[in-house]
């Protein structure tokens, strides 16, 4: 598994799962344990902009038929 590291730091953050100071940024918003291989995406899911904006639509639709 060879993996390009955006940044190298003298203090890396502390992994969420073993607790060893070894958590490296592998791109934007991806992170990985350099000692036990946890990863995480931290980018949004596309479809939350759809679960918002149908969310909204409800919200007001409730309102709007409530008042009446």
């Amino acid at each position: 598994m060879n993996q390009e590291f955006l940044e190298i730091r003298n203090t890396l953050p502390e992994c969420p799962r073993c607790g060893k100071s070894s958590l490296a940024q592998l791109s934007r918003n991806k992170y990985q344990c350099l000692w036990c291989g946890f990863n995480r995406d931290l980018s949004e899911p596309e479809w939350t902009g759809v679960i918002l904006i149908g969310g909204l639509i409800g919200f007001f639709a409730l309102v709007f038929f409530s008042q009446g």
